[in-house]
């Protein structure tokens, strides 16, 4: 009888419990939903496509709207996170069954992120071992032209025509004396009448002697520097060389030793 009273103790509890209501679950927070949503078109506006996709994320979590599939493809596709674009893209066309123009949109987009992946950057290939290049041949040694050499050679050349040069003036001087000795001898062997003719014969001469004269000793003296400067530039080509004008009254031209 005990027994039978606990038994029917518990069909009453039970059967009070089935006979209350089943608690209902707490109603989508749209508004919270907005504002994600908010937030992640401000961030995608504001180039943080990371930040995009979290909030779009958060909002369909709320809403269970399918249509945020295609903002989260596209947050993904910003942020060049192409796997997850192609995964939210193609739940998008699979769960929100968008008109025709946006399932052409969605599949370019998939199409376009298909191509970022196949592109990937190449390996870099082992560079070949560059042929070994032939050995030069040494070069045959040969003599640069001396400057130095040329200079003096051209000064060796200007001293020989200067010194010919005064060699003509002084012969033209002792002409011009002879003349004026000749000048003091008639054909008589008796001194010529000395006249005014005469007197400009006289003068005509002597200013001519002293012209070739003063010719003479400034071609001697350009020459004796033409020498000077090929002896100069014949010991900076590294020789022991020296050049001088010979003049006597027997000869003239210029005199070059060279001791190496």
């Amino acid at each position: 009888m005990r027994g039978f009273a606990v038994a029917l103790l518990v069909l009453c509890v039970a059967a009070r419990s089935f006979a209350q209501p089943a608690a209902q679950p707490a109603p989508p927070d749209f508004e919270q939903a907005k504002k994600l949503y908010d937030a992640a078109s401000e961030a995608m506006d504001q180039g943080r496509p990371d930040d995009a996709a979290r909030d779009f994320r958060a909002a369909f979590d709320i809403t269970k709207d399918p249509v945020l599939y295609f903002k989260i493809g596209s947050a993904y596709e910003k942020a060049d996170k192409c796997s997850e674009a192609i995964s939210f893209y193609e739940r998008y066309l699979t769960d929100a069954k968008p008109e025709e123009n946006f399932v052409t949109l969605t599949r370019e987009r998939i199409d376009a992120c298909k191509a970022k992946l196949a592109i990937k950057p190449a390996e870099p290939t082992p560079a070949e071992p560059a042929p070994a290049e032939p050995k030069a041949e040494p070069a045959t040694p040969f003599e640069q032209p001396s400057v130095n050499k040329d200079r003096a050679w051209l000064f060796v050349g200007g001293a020989l025509a200067f010194v010919t040069a005064g060699v003509v003036l002084a012969y033209s001087a002792e002409s011009a004396e002879q003349d004026l000795k000749d000048l003091y001898v008639s054909q008589n062997g008796n001194p010529p009448v000395f006249n005014a003719e005469t007197q400009e014969r006289y003068d005509e001469l002597i200013s001519e002697g002293e012209r070739f004269q003063y010719l003479s000793w400034t071609s001697f003296g350009i020459a004796a520097g033409c020498a000077v400067g090929a002896t100069i530039f014949f010991l900076r080509d590294r020789g022991d060389v020296s050049v001088a004008p010979v003049v006597t009254p027997k000869e003239t031209g210029v005199s070059a030793t060279i001791r190496f």
